[in-house]
């Protein structure tokens, strides 16, 4: 388990203090789920948090493929 914290950032658009919680679960042969939880983020910052996630992951996984 990973968990992270974020003092605000006005300037970004982040007004509170937000945590990102991941866990690693190992998920069989060669395979790990990743359950990760973050926030509060407001309805703009939301959709910006979740592209960026996806990005990570994508690049996590290309970076494992070799």
């Amino acid at each position: 388990m990973l968990l992270l914290s974020f003092a605000p950032q006005p300037p970004m658009g982040l007004l509170v203090r937000t945590s990102t919680h991941t866990e690693f679960h190992a998920g069989g042969p060669g395979r790990t789920r990743v359950v990760a939880i973050d926030g509060p983020y407001s309805e703009v910052m939301g959709g910006h948090a979740e592209t960026g996630r996806h990005q990570s992951f994508e690049k996590l996984t290309r970076s494992l493929d070799g």
